[in-house]
């Protein structure tokens, strides 16, 4: 079944900081659950500006984090030491202090087409195991999560729960969300579908009210966020602050 309307009601906190806080803290306890009762984690974060101290936060969070796999939602197709990479923020916020220690896969790599790095990375997360343990998703003004651009060719085998793919290339729309950076890899919904806790963070009154949009009755495909939001996650944390 999927969530009922009040299970997707938004979070509301004070201020960036309070969510970073309380939504490290609810993490690190997913993931010390996990090391606990299966003796590994996994932790699959998007890119952006708004979880930038949250990850900061949650490297600083004291559970064993040799024992946890690290990956992303998606990433550009760029070099990972690019300053549009999601590579890159990963390892400049969460890999440091305690979460050094993490055991970190990105989708880019060094394969020379986006094809190669999907194959390259469907074999790491198959072997890294599913479900994810935790999950951090963010949402653009367009509904888009993940990289689930409306208008993307690939779009419906990507939102296809069917799909044994677990991640895949995907060629964006050009919009001045994407900017130049339209060849992308993003997990599909087959890889987040069963998380055991999603959290989404979300910032401003616009992205507030795309998700309000979300909410109401339409095609998945036009705000791809609601292939999330209707699909029975363990614990979904839609959170959001002015």
């Amino acid at each position: 079944m999927a969530y009922k309307p009040a299970e997707l009601a938004l979070i509301r906190f004070g201020g960036m900081a309070q969510m970073d806080i309380r939504l490290a803290r609810l993490i690190a306890d997913r993931l010390a659950l996990s090391v606990a009762q299966n003796g590994r984690a996994s932790l699959a974060l998007s890119g952006g500006s708004t979880p930038r101290g949250l990850y900061e936060q949650l490297s600083h969070e004291p559970i064993n984090w040799a024992k946890v796999d690290v990956t992303l939602v998606d990433e550009r197709f760029v070099p990972p030491d690019h300053e549009a990479s999601n590579e890159k923020l990963v390892r400049e916020t969460l890999l440091q202090n305690q979460a050094a220690a993490a055991n970190f896969m990105g989708l880019k790599g060094t394969a020379q087409t986006p094809q190669g790095a999907a194959m390259i990375a469907n074999k790491a997360l198959g072997a890294m195991g599913l479900p994810f343990d935790a999950v951090v998703l963010g949402m653009g003004e367009d509904g888009h999560t993940a990289s689930w651009f409306s208008g993307a060719e690939e779009l419906g085998g990507v939102l296809d729960p069917q799909n044994p793919v677990l991640c895949a290339p995907l060629n964006a729309p050009p919009s001045p969300i994407t900017g130049p950076y339209t060849s992308r890899l993003t997990l599909t919904l087959s890889a987040l579908k069963e998380a055991r806790l999603c959290v989404l963070a979300l910032k401003e009154t616009g992205k507030k009210e795309a998700y309000e949009k979300a909410l109401q009755p339409g095609p998945v495909k036009d705000m791809p966020i609601r292939a999330i939001m209707r699909m029975p996650l363990g614990a979904f944390w839609p959170c959001w602050t002015p």
